[in-house]
C-alpha cells in the first residue's frame, strides 16, 4: 500500500488527515474586490460636483473598457444635494449600457480612474468622462432606473456583479424631479480588473 504525505518545502510541516479522512487545511478568504485592491487593481472613477438645472434627464458619467481585462463594477455611489425647486421630491439614477453615441461622449472633460492602493503605479486603460447639464447617452440598452427617495442624500449600492466587458462601456445619469432649477449631483463608480 502506497502512502501519500503532503508537507510543506519551506518548513517541513506535514498536513494532518483526523478520523474520518478530512485533510486538515488554514485558509484566508477575501473578497474579490480586496484582493484586487492589494494587487493595485482596483479603481475609482468619479466626476466632480455637477449643477443639473432642469428637471431633465443629464447622464453625467461614462466609463469605456478599452482594456484587455473585463472589468467588475464593485459599487456606485450618487451624492445629491438640496434642490431648489422640487424639494423632497423623488429622482432617479439612469443607467444605459453599451451606450456608443451622445454628447457624454462627444463633448464630456476626461476625468481620472484613481488606484485605490495609493502604492500602486498601476493604470486603467479606458476612456471616462463626465457631462454636464443636458448630456445624452443614446444606443446601447437600459437598465432598471434606481429611485433616489429624497435630496440631499448619498446613496451607495453594492452594483457586483455588473461586468464591463472589453470593448463596451456603461453611462449614469440623473433624472430629477420635475420642477428642479439647481440641484448638486455627483456620481462614483468603484471598478476592479477581473484576472482570474
Amino acid at each position: 500500500m502506497s502512502e501519500l504525505t503532503l508537507k510543506s518545502g519551506d518548513s517541513g510541516n506535514v498536513a494532518s488527515v483526523d478520523a474520518k479522512n478530512r485533510l486538515s487545511t488554514f485558509a484566508v478568504t477575501e473578497p474579490e474586490s480586496v484582493s484586487s485592491s492589494l494587487e493595485g487593481e482596483t479603481y475609482f472613477i468619479g466626476t466632480p460636483i455637477v449643477n443639473l438645472t432642469s428637471g431633465s434627464e443629464s447622464f453625467l458619467l461614462f466609463i469605456k473598457n478599452t482594456d484587455s481585462a473585463d472589468w467588475v463594477v464593485d459599487s456606485v455611489m450618487i451624492s445629491v444635494g438640496q434642490s431648489t425647486g422640487a424639494a423632497g421630491a423623488d429622482f432617479s439614477a439612469v443607467f444605459k449600457i453599451g451606450v456608443t453615441q451622445g454628447t457624454l461622449i462627444s463633448s464630456g472633460t476626461d476625468i481620472p480612474a484613481l488606484n485605490m492602493n495609493l502604492g500602486s503605479a498601476n493604470q486603467l486603460t479606458g476612456e471616462f468622462k463626465t457631462g454636464v447639464e443636458g448630456s445624452t447617452a443614446t444606443n446601447g440598452g437600459s437598465a432598471p432606473d434606481l429611485i433616489i427617495p429624497s435630496d440631499s442624500t448619498e446613496v451607495i449600492f453594492s452594483a457586483g456583479p455588473i461586468v464591463i466587458a472589453k470593448g463596451t462601456a456603461v453611462a449614469i445619469g440623473i433624472d430629477p424631479a420635475a420642477g428642479n432649477t439647481s440641484i448638486n449631483v455627483s456620481i462614483g463608480a468603484t471598478v476592479y480588473r477581473n484576472l482570474v
